[in-house]
This record gives structure tokens, C-alpha cells and sequence, in this order.
């Protein structure tokens, strides 16, 4: 992790040169080129190294619109380039303080905090949910409530739909959050057959607005016997980095 963070800064450092070197007084349709080409690149840098929701700060990163005060107004590269410039400034402080929080991980290593890695919560879901019901669930809202009920007997810090989250015009809220796990996880109740579709397009939806703000996201389906083929279901998601859909049966 150490070596992870140090390259992870010293790439940023790297970018920060560049894009300084890079605003020089020649014509602006020069400079605005050369920027443009030096933010691709930035982006494609960062990509191997942040979580998805740092790469969107970056992608919008823009200019106020400059209004002028009488004097000749700031070109528009300028002023992008300042709001890149401070977009990274901000990660690397973000990094340095919490870097379990804004690094992409490669797959398969497990992101931990305090003591505390995503696989623990995982392992919680797969073989001890279906534990914490007497009958069958009838909705979500019951199968919330025993995960929380194995989340506070664990002694695990969670938050419950405490963070909403503005997409395409719509407003998502995780079932539960992981402070310093940079993970979200949303529970979906499966209790009969004309669901399924209805739930994979729900968590379809759910994967890019929660992606905008979380590095990882675990999706349990509790399925009452109409998943014909979990294994199936679950590569239905296959691709994103940083998702994990698992069925769990009753």
C-alpha cells in the first residue's frame, strides 16, 4: 500500500509539472490544443490509480465563466486549467490523508480499514443472512433489517441510508455504507418469478450513480427460489471493476 501511495502522489506531482509548463504565452488556440491533450492524458494516468468517483471530480473540472471587470478577460484554457490544477491538488491531500479511500485496487486485494476489510462484510451476507430469519422474508425492507442486525452484532461500523446521491435526474440511497471502506452495499429481495429482470435493470442503474462516489459496490440478491442459475445472474454484472453481485439463497 505504502509504494501504491507514493507512486500514486508522485504521478499527480508529475501531472501538476506538465500542466504548469504547458500554459505558456503562446497563441491560445496553441495552448488550448496542447491542454487538451495534456488532460487526456492526465485522465488516462489517473484511471489506473483512483476510484471512479475521483476521475469524474477531474473529467468535470472547468473554469468559472469569466465575466470580465473592465480588464481583458482570462482566456478559457486559463481558467480550466486552474480548475484542473486544483482538482488534483485536492486529491492529493485526500490521498494522503485517507488513501484506502481514493485508490483503485487491484483485484482480489481486499480494502480494509481499521482493522476491517470489505471481504469480512461479504462473507457476513453469504453465510449468515439466511440465518437471521425464522421464515421467509417478505420484503426488503426485512431482509435490511437482519443484515443490520449481523452488522451491530459484529461490532461493524455501518451506516444506514444515510447518503443520497443526485444521477440522470435521480435521487439513489444506499442501503448501507462503510465509512473508510469507500464501499456501498444495497440488498435486493427476489420473491418471485417476473422479478428478475425488474432487479437487474434496478442494479444496472444503481452501478452508475453509486460509481460517482464509491470505489466499491456489493449488491446481495436474497432469492427465494427464482433464480434458476445464480452464477449466471451474477456475470450478468461482470466488467465493472469494484462490483460484486452475489445471490443468496433462502
Amino acid at each position: 500500500m505504502v509504494d501504491r501511495i507514493s507512486t500514486a502522489l508522485a504521478l499527480i506531482d508529475d501531472r501538476l509539472d506538465e500542466l504548469h509548463a504547458s500554459m505558456t504565452e503562446e497563441p491560445i488556440d496553441v495552448v488550448t490544443k496542447r491542454y487538451r491533450a495534456w488532460k487526456s492524458a492526465t485522465r488516462a494516468a489517473l484511471a489506473d490509480i483512483v476510484v471512479e468517483s475521483a476521475l469524474t471530480r477531474f473529467d468535470l473540472a472547468g473554469g468559472d465563466v469569466d465575466r470580465g471587470d473592465g480588464r481583458r478577460p482570462t482566456p478559457p484554457v486559463f481558467l480550466d486549467g486552474a480548475a484542473s490544477r486544483a482538482v488534483l491538488m485536492a486529491l492529493k491531500k485526500e490521498l494522503q490523508a485517507d488513501p484506502v479511500a481514493w485508490l483503485r485496487l487491484p483485484p482480489g486485494e481486499p480494502i480494509s480499514a481499521h482493522g476491517l476489510d470489505l471481504r469480512t462484510i461479504v462473507d457476513l451476507l453469504e453465510r449468515r443472512l439466511p440465518r437471521a430469519f425464522r421464515g421467509r422474508p417478505e420484503e426488503e425492507r426485512d431482509v435490511q433489517n437482519g443484515f443490520e442486525t449481523l452488522l451491530a452484532g459484529a461490532d461493524i461500523a455501518y451506516e444506514r441510508e444515510s447518503d443520497s446521491i443526485v444521477y440522470s435526474s435521480r435521487t439513489y440511497v444506499p442501503d448501507f455504507t462503510f465509512p473508510g471502506l469507500q464501499a456501498a452495499l444495497e440488498l435486493k429481495l427476489l420473491n418471485r418469478a417476473d422479478k428478475e429482470e425488474e432487479v437487474i435493470a434496478e442494479i444496472h442503474d444503481e452501478i452508475l450513480a453509486y460509481r460517482t462516489r464509491y470505489a466499491r459496490i456489493v449488491f446481495g440478491v436474497y432469492d427465494l427460489g427464482f433464480i434458476r442459475e445464480p452464477d449466471r445472474f451474477s456475470r450478468t454484472f461482470d466488467g465493472p471493476d469494484g462490483v460484486l453481485v452475489t445471490v443468496i439463497r433462502h
